[in-house]
């Protein structure tokens, strides 16, 4: 949860509806200073309260803890998309959606302004969660986020890790640790010795061939 979105989106939906900081109390059981604590950032609710604060202001969670940008785009209906199968050659990593990279296409209802690859598995470095030849779904992004699992170009060669982010580097992490080491890579490195690309982020393992 973003704390500050949560924040400014209890004050918004309070004042909209008219109640103050101490109605909000009443109906939680909690002090008045609380509900301020929330609103200022400087504390934040148990999930069960944050319900009920939904039920308050007859909202959604979602509506309560995401901004209206998220929100928007958490809402939008799903298509039935026809995904691209890529078989990502590392000279072609500027434009993985390229000819020579596309085996196939995959069926999947999914959002129509995302754009989605998959690939296939090529090693055990992520199992048990992910095994080799299981086809994964990926959202194609350039940039990192922490603790998810990516597609990477990393020295040359296509990878999955769980990335963890840190002031100034981050870590290339399997699953399997007994038969792959984890990475770290300074910032200073990240473009120039080890020449990493951010290809996507996983959002699930569709099935084992």
């Amino acid at each position: 949860m973003n704390s500050s979105t949560f924040s400014r989106n209890l004050y918004k939906y309070r004042v909209q509806q008219k109640l103050t900081q101490r109605e909000i109390a009443d109906q939680l059981n909690v002090r008045q200073q609380t509900v301020a604590a929330w609103e200022a950032n400087r504390s934040t609710p148990a999930p069960h309260i944050i319900c009920r604060l939904a039920q308050i202001f007859k909202i959604t969670t979602d509506e309560l803890l995401l901004s209206e940008e998220a929100f928007n785009k958490s809402i939008q209906p799903l298509h039935r998309l026809y995904i691209p199968e890529l078989k990502i050659h590392p000279e072609d990593v500027q434009d993985i959606f390229s000819d020579k990279n596309i085996l196939g296409y995959e069926q999947y209802l999914g959002k129509s302004n995302m754009q989605y690859f998959f690939i296939k598995c090529a090693d055990d470095s992520m199992s048990p969660s992910l095994k080799r030849n299981d086809l994964i779904l990926f959202e194609y992004t350039r940039e990192f986020v922490d603790a998810q699992i990516f597609a990477i170009l990393y020295q040359g060669s296509i990878i999955l890790r769980k990335v963890n982010l840190f002031s100034d580097g981050i870590m290339l992490v399997p699953f399997n640790t007994e038969s792959y080491e984890c990475k770290y890579l300074q910032n200073t490195k990240i473009n120039t010795d080890n020449k990493l690309v951010v290809l996507g982020k996983i959002m699930r393992s569709i099935r084992n061939w």
